[in-house]
């Protein structure tokens, strides 16, 4: 026997003890595990080609679990339909960037389960063996952030959202305007938007305290977005004062909606009266594009405001008028 059999012989027990030890640990794993090769050919621009260059060969349980698969069979025949549209893109990237010689990727990414709900992952990649001779073999590791992201999504939720009304904030409506003007302008469309005031609020703080004085801002939130479409957005842009977005309407078909508003918010009021004054009404003032001077979310800004303080300083009631810039 040669020295160079000898020494096969003599590793070929290690190797085995290696690769059983390996199969347990990634059978037992708690980490979601996919094994398998990629095509020479590597990945394509074209989605579907890109999965067609990976052949899934193998699926710890926790992976069989995670996808929501009965086996591991089940999931390697379904793996091109369990990726999420939104995520291929990633995928393709992150892929590409381990065939032309990255040691490992991370990137989060979308899945759908063989049953159809959307799970949020951490995706971590390697390649084994990227020798001319064989095809790279492919390790992905998933770990669930589903409770993660739905937290986050809460906590910027929470942080776009006046904290009294449930609206969004002065920032928030001001970051709507700007992407809202932006879609209106690459697209040739139309866009109004209201400055609300509520007059006289002081005089209700006064004569019914400042927590009855809340709890009308929330009638008041409340109402406007009862009068409104689904499509328009509404804030709150600082103490008694809202702020309107209406996509696709122009400035003189908007008023109708804005007579809406005015009418409900005298009903809701009454209730409330002689107790407070009979000035407390609603100033609405009216911008638009496309208008002259009108460039930027700053200009639909200071005109509504322009215009509703227009309307607050004209009329027998002392506001309750609509003011179109």
């Amino acid at each position: 026997m040669t020295r160079l059999n000898r020494r096969k012989n003599t590793m070929r027990p290690f190797r085995t003890n290696a690769k059983n030890k390996f199969q347990m640990i990634f059978k037992n794993s708690p980490v979601p595990i996919l094994l398998g090769e990629i095509n020479r050919k590597g990945v394509r621009p074209d989605f579907t080609e890109t999965f067609l260059n990976i052949n899934i060969q193998e699926a710890n349980p926790a992976a069989v679990q995670l996808f929501e698969a009965k086996n591991g069979d089940q999931l390697i025949s379904k793996f091109p339909k369990v990726f999420l549209l939104d995520s291929r893109s990633n995928f393709v990237i992150q892929i590409s960037n381990l065939i032309k010689g990255a040691d490992f990727v991370e990137e989060e990414i979308s899945i759908k389960t063989v049953k159809g709900s959307h799970r949020d992952c951490l995706l971590r990649a390697s390649i084994v063996g990227k020798s001319k001779r064989s095809k790279p073999y492919l390790m992905m590791v998933l770990q669930d952030i589903t409770g993660r992201k739905k937290l986050e999504r809460h906590l910027r939720r929470m942080a776009q959202l006046d904290s009294l009304t449930r609206l969004f904030n002065h920032h928030a409506i001001n970051k709507r305007l700007e992407e809202e003007l932006s879609r209106a302008k690459r697209y040739g469309l139309v866009l109004s938007c209201f400055m609300i005031d509520v007059n006289h609020f002081k005089l209700i703080n006064d004569e019914l305290g400042h927590q009855q004085g809340d709890q009308i801002l929330r009638k008041v939130a409340m109402l406007l977005k009862e009068n409104i479409r689904k499509s328009d957005i509404v804030g709150r842009y600082g103490g008694d004062e809202f702020f309107v977005i209406l996509p696709e309407t122009r400035p003189k078909d908007s008023k109708s909606a804005a007579k809406r508003i005015q009418q409900g918010f005298q009903q809701m009021i009454l209730r409330y009266r002689p107790k407070i004054s009979s000035r407390n009404n609603l100033s609405i003032g009216i911008s638009g594009y496309p208008s002259e001077g009108i460039n930027d979310p700053k200009d639909l800004i200071e005109k509504a405001d322009k215009a509703m303080y227009m309307a607050k300083s004209t009329g027998e009631a002392g506001g309750d008028r609509i003011v179109l810039a």
